[in-house]
Formats: structure tokens, C-alpha cells, sequence
């Protein structure tokens, strides 16, 4: 919360963004973890996001969808973008 209460004295802020897409390819990696976008902390801090009535920039990669959903269902109150249309990194399978 102190991070965002900072944040809000800026008049055109409208949301947040943290990147948690993970690949298994190290150049496209910048999450902790695969599984970061469910981690309790994280979800907890997007939970508060109502409060402020911010939105959540959504950044994963298609193999994270599944935990993404989880946490916009969780969220319902909060308009969450998606990212780059799910960070598709090529068109045959084994590059999502």
C-alpha cells in the first residue's frame, strides 16, 4: 500500500503492470517463477487494487493463462489488460 499511496498523487495514473511472464526460455523470462501470478503476496497486493480503482496490466505468456484466470476470477472488481494478446512468441505450439 505505502508504494501505491505514493503512486496516486500522480492525477493520470490508471493502473499497475508487474511482469510476471516466465518461459522456459531464459530470454523471454522475467518472472521469479512460473507460477509467480498466484503467489499469495501477489495476490494479495492485486486484490487491494480495487481500493484505488486501478486497473492490472496482465503480462504472461500462454502456458500462464490458467493461473491468470484464477487471478482475475479472484478480482472481479478489477479491469485487468492483457498484455501483448498473451505474449505469443510464435505461432506453432511449442513456442507458447
Amino acid at each position: 500500500r505505502p508504494q501505491i499511496d505514493r503512486l496516486m498523487k500522480y492525477q493520470l495514473l490508471r493502473g499497475v503492470r508487474m511482469q510476471l511472464h516466465w518461459h522456459e526460455t531464459p530470454a523471454f523470462r522475467f518472472a521469479a517463477s512460473a507460477d509467480q501470478v498466484i503467489d499469495p503476496k501477489v495476490r494479495a497486493n492485486v486484490a487491494r487494487l480495487k481500493d484505488y480503482g486501478l486497473s492490472f496490466d496482465l503480462q504472461l505468456f500462454p502456458a500462464q493463462m490458467k493461473d491468470g484466470l484464477t487471478l482475475v476470477g479472484e478480482n472481479r472488481e478489477t479491469n485487468f489488460v492483457l498484455t501483448h494478446a498473451g505474449m505469443l512468441t510464435g505461432m506453432e505450439p511449442e513456442t507458447t
